[in-house]
């Protein structure tokens, strides 16, 4: 079906094409989904274009990803970001998105999307993302604003990879100077504990008790270092903790 579905885009039978189509977690058919709903449309129907919520929704959930797309939704994107229907907001989504996932080429090519007087502060980001201790100096990032906080806690996470001591005092040093909400800072101060497990650093466990939530990947982070340091208190607490699934596992079958 998918071979027929391409030939049918590269004749430009859109109509055939949504005749055809069935549902599908395929991102390339998803994409030539979405032109053919586009270019189905005449040029004077596109002009006029009027778009329902489902299928904004449709088009968000392709847009708003931190991996490169599938050139078939180019076109796509380019009609919806001319008609406004690509916000500015949505841009710096994906932007924050392609960060996380690592994909920084991806993120410096939305640049022309952004409006020019916001452009200075995604090239920070990008230095930020190569230099986190430089990037945070940047006078760009003084004032306290949701994409900046993005961006302080962007760096944070980023030098916690390389030093503890250096994220944590940063941190320590940073985090009053932003209204970080609950969520935020526990993001970053858990990204930071989680790097000191990963990496057996002596704090580990300290700023792992001190995080005010778990999830599962803290819960099993608390256990194994515990272990790790051989505070068999904290083990039996922590192990305690374990939702009862996640004590059924194997690993934890001694206990």
């Amino acid at each position: 079906r998918n071979m027929w579905l391409k030939r049918l885009a590269q004749q430009e039978r859109w109509l055939d094409f949504l005749n055809s189509y069935r549902n599908t977690t395929d991102l390339t058919m998803r994409c030539l989904n979405s032109r053919a709903r586009l270019f189905n449309n005449n040029d004077n129907a596109k002009s006029n274009f009027s778009a329902t919520q489902e299928w904004k929704q449709y088009l968000q959930d392709l847009w708003l990803s931190g991996k490169r797309q599938p050139d078939e939704c180019e076109d796509t994107f380019d009609f919806w970001y001319d008609k406004g229907m690509i916000s500015n907001n949505d841009v710096w989504q994906r932007i924050n998105l392609a960060f996380e996932a690592g994909n920084v080429t991806l993120a410096e090519e939305l640049n022309f999307k952004l409006p020019s007087n916001e452009r200075g502060l995604l090239k920070v980001w990008v230095a930020t993302h190569k230099d986190p201790y430089r990037g945070l100096q940047d006078s760009l990032l003084r004032s306290d604003t949701e994409r900046n906080r993005l961006i302080v806690g962007y760096a944070i996470k980023r030098l916690a990879r390389t030093n503890i001591n250096s994220s944590t005092k940063q941190w320590n040093t940073v985090k009053n100077d932003y209204s970080f909400t609950p969520n935020e800072q526990w993001s970053i101060e858990r990204a930071i504990a989680l790097r000191a497990a990963s990496n057996r650093d002596p704090e580990a466990l300290e700023l792992l008790s001190q995080l005010s939530f778990s999830d599962a990947e803290v819960r099993r982070a608390r256990v194994r270092t515990a272990l790790w340091v051989e505070d068999w208190e904290a083990v039996l607490r922590f192990f305690r903790d374990l939702k009862p699934w996640e004590r059924n596992a194997p690993r934890w079958r001694y206990w």
